[in-house]
């Protein structure tokens, strides 16, 4: 605990997937003053055909888990 799920467009090289993953355990590490052992970081590729209905929905359907909203709507970029 914790563990860190990072839902995003395709496309990204497997290496700024690693940058990214230390980069956020490490913000993790630091804010909630854990131990690195206990921080997991995923990735979900997600289609850019398949955001709205997969991701954006999702959480504007629940706003109580959603900390920072996007500044964006449905079908934009």
């Amino acid at each position: 605990m914790p563990h860190i799920t990072i839902q995003m467009f395709e496309g990204r090289t497997e290496n700024k997937k690693q940058e990214l993953a230390v980069r956020v355990a490490q913000i993790v590490i630091q804010t909630l003053d854990v131990s690195p052992e206990h921080v997991s970081v995923s990735i979900q590729d997600i289609p850019k055909a398949e955001w709205d209905e997969k991701v954006y929905a999702k959480f504007m359907a629940q706003p109580e888990v959603l900390y920072r909203k996007p500044g964006y709507g449905p079908d934009e970029d």
